[in-house]
């Protein structure tokens, strides 16, 4: 079967990108929709994002196996809850820009939900900012503000730039359990405003991840 995401649906009059009994009927700034991989013929779509609000988030990033359907995006001036359910890992954004990570099953409901990052602002880069494998998940980022994210033992566990960007990635499992968090990058020796762009992909033989991208910092890359 074959899974896209989109966006950009500005027209107020139409819900045509969703279909009954899925997670949301009502238009918002984007959606998600399985098709039949071999006529061509939507299964089914639904919205996701905050109802009646066409801007303030884009997803990223959508893959899928035989447990389900992941995606990956980002929030921008957007706080609230929305994007996360009860007990997940980061239930809601104060400043309205974080990433967010959601599982979907093959009906196209929400399974669960959850934002991804600080009290300060994360994005994601223009690189593959999301991978799946078998039963985990990789997000990749990065993070101002100066909020510590990452986890004890992490390869970097303490943020390099307090109040500057970051690179980090985090890994989940599938049933939306956070595994770890780690920055990825040194302190700064010139130019604080320098941003690392971040991306990862699990190895298809082995059990590694890559983590790939660019920087203009450096130290410790």
């Amino acid at each position: 079967n074959l899974f896209i995401v989109g966006g950009n649906d500005l027209n107020d009059a139409v819900t045509a990108l969703a279909t009954p009994e899925t997670f949301q009927e009502v238009k918002s700034s984007h959606y998600i929709a399985k098709f039949n991989g071999n006529t061509g013929q939507r299964v089914w779509g639904t919205y996701y994002g905050v109802p009646n609000v066409l801007t303030g988030a884009g997803i990223w990033q959508i893959k899928a196996n035989s447990s389900g359907v992941y995606i990956g995006g980002q929030t921008f001036y957007l706080p609230g809850s929305y994007y996360a359910t009860p007990g997940a890992h980061k239930q809601q954004t104060t400043d309205g820009f974080d990433l967010f990570l959601a599982k979907f099953n093959d009906n196209g409901y929400r399974i669960w939900g959850t934002y991804v990052g600080s009290e300060g602002t994360e994005w994601h880069g223009e690189n593959r900012v999301l991978d799946l494998k078998d039963d985990k998940l990789l997000i990749t980022g990065s993070s101002s503000g100066t909020e510590n994210i990452a986890t004890p033992g992490a390869f970097i566990s303490m943020k390099p730039n307090p109040g500057y960007p970051d690179a980090f990635f985090s890994m989940f499992n599938t049933a939306g359990t956070h595994l770890f968090t780690s920055y990825y990058g040194g302190t700064f020796t010139s130019d604080p405003a320098t941003d690392s762009q971040i991306g990862g992909q699990f190895s298809h033989s082995s059990d590694v991840f890559y983590i790939f991208g660019s920087s203009g910092n450096p130290n410790d890359i």
